[in-house]
């Protein structure tokens, strides 16, 4: 994958407990199984790829502060200082109210900061759920961070949706894939998370199927899959065809996967 801003200097620094954070807020979980439960989201700023989809660009680099809904602080923040932002946002909303407490870390990649991701969990404990969105594209980091999650939003970056230097990321997605059937009946539930475009060809779904649907009958049901149509955004200026969506189905069904099809909810709610 190709490192942009000061992403290659964060990777090397990222099992200390620390990250810049671009925001904490709490609104309701626009994607996957979850889907329109209240959650506070944990955004770390700093990401290694570019998907042409991407409906977070602020998030790309890191800057000196961040905001939450309490005011603004500092950057870099160490995990168990933003798990007392956690609960301070969660008590002052409208959608922090439900227990067990569900935290979305997303971004950016959080990833780039496995031990913020740790410290965070530990620091917040039985009081939350965490949940990690995360492009997937880092094993060891998945692995440093594994003991905290309750639930890994991974994404399976398809052919054409990511910008032409960052490679084939499918051997990463491979390996991060085994490191959650290996955590087994006590690991995370898992989303694997396939963004629909029009440059999406066929071929390359059943490719990803075939990869997803690899394990026995404990990761079958421990993973779901998200067949999201794309939102228009950024370098995507029209929706995904209907047929698209309906091959996707297809070779998910053929290959024995739990598939749901499902948009960004939080955009039709003008939420973000």
């Amino acid at each position: 994958m190709a490192e942009r801003g000061d992403s290659g200097a964060a990777a090397a620094d990222g099992r200390r407990p620390v990250a810049p954070l671009h925001e904490v807020f709490c609104s309701v979980q626009g994607e996957g199984r979850f889907v329109g439960e209240g959650m506070v989201f944990v955004r770390v700023a700093t990401c290694p790829i570019r998907c042409r989809y991407c409906d977070t660009p602020q998030a790309y680099t890191a800057s000196r502060e961040f905001v939450w809904e309490g005011g603004v602080e500092a950057n870099p923040v160490r995990g168990d200082r933003a798990a007392e932002l956690v609960m301070q946002v969660a008590a002052n909303s409208a959608f922090g109210g439900q227990r067990p407490l569900r935290v979305s870390v997303t971004g950016g990649e959080p990833l780039v900061f496995p031990g913020f991701v740790l410290a965070l969990g530990t620091a917040l404990g039985c009081d939350a759920r965490i949940h990690l969105e995360t492009a997937a594209l880092d094993a060891v980091a998945l692995g440093v961070a594994l003991p905290v999650l309750d639930h890994v939003s991974a994404d399976y970056k398809l052919p054409g949706t990511l910008a032409a230097d960052d490679g084939d990321p499918r051997a990463a997605h491979r390996n991060c894939l085994d490191v959650l059937r290996a955590a087994g009946s006590a690991g995370p539930t898992v989303d694997v998370k396939l963004v629909l475009t029009d440059d999406v060809a066929v071929h390359d779904l059943r490719l990803a199927c075939a990869d997803l649907a690899a394990g026995g009958d404990d990761w079958h049901q421990r993973l779901e899959i998200v067949l999201q149509p794309v939102t228009p955004t950024g370098g995507i200026a029209r929706p995904v065809s209907a047929a698209l969506v309906e091959a996707a189905a297809r070779a998910a069904t053929a290959h024995g996967l739990r598939y749901r099809v499902l948009p960004q909810v939080h955009k039709q709610l003008g939420m973000r």
